[in-house]
């Protein structure tokens, strides 16, 4: 890929073991557990990761590429994972006119 290109990044993380209960009930969540999580790693900064481990793979020619970025975390306990998704776009959509 060597033309201008959309990333779009998705990162399921698992939840730490303060979220969740004690005992015979410690698979289910605490009334305090976060929705999101809103601690590190930072958004910003795992975007960066995957974004140096691309251009590592030769995936493209440079991460300059990149003129569109979508990135969020959100829990998935059962399947931590990060998707990956990859839009090649045609030259016109990043003129100016």
């Amino acid at each position: 890929m060597d033309g201008p290109l959309a990333l779009y990044i998705e990162f399921f993380l698992d939840r730490p073991r303060c979220h969740f209960r004690t005992g015979k009930y410690s698979r289910v969540l605490s009334q305090h557990a976060m929705g999101a999580p809103t601690s590190k790693p930072d958004l910003d900064n795992l975007a960066k990761l995957v974004m140096d481990g691309l251009n590592a793979c030769q995936i493209w020619t440079d991460d300059a590429q990149v003129v569109h970025l979508e990135a969020h975390k959100a829990y998935d306990h059962e399947n931590p994972r990060t998707e990956i998704y990859i839009e090649e776009l045609a030259e016109c959509q990043t003129c100016d006119t």
